[in-house]
């Protein structure tokens, strides 16, 4: 009879093995529910990234159009300076009177006790 009871124990720890192993000691419906969540999950990051390489390249592109704006208005801004101190020394030199008479003379006036004296060149 110990015999009997041996191989009846050892029968039942196998079954017991085997069954275990197709069924990982987890209901069917747990399996389910954790793939379900993993599809979620990806299905998730996959929008995530295709929404994250969407801006990005977006931002690119505008970056891009800013650099070009940015490089525009650096050559306008060296023109306006440019202007500006053209301008600037010009009113500098109306502060010489020697300038002045310059200009004045060009436009044919003189000083009260001076005399204009043309040449047949002018």
């Amino acid at each position: 009879m110990r015999d009997y009871r041996k191989d009846n124990k050892s029968s039942r720890s196998t079954a017991r093995m085997t069954s275990n192993r197709s069924n990982t000691g987890a209901p069917s419906g747990v399996h389910k529910t954790v793939k379900r969540r993993l599809q979620l999950w990806l299905l998730f990051m996959v929008v995530f990234l295709g929404w994250a390489g969407y801006t990005y390249v977006s931002q690119i592109f505008q970056l891009e159009d800013m650099q070009k704006e940015y490089a525009q208005n650096e050559v306008e801004k060296k023109k306006a300076e440019q202007i500006r101190n053209d301008l600037q020394h010009e009113v500098n030199r109306l502060d010489d009177p020697e300038y002045l008479l310059d200009i004045a003379r060009s436009k044919g006036m003189t000083l009260p006790d001076e005399r204009l004296i043309r040449t047949e060149e002018e």
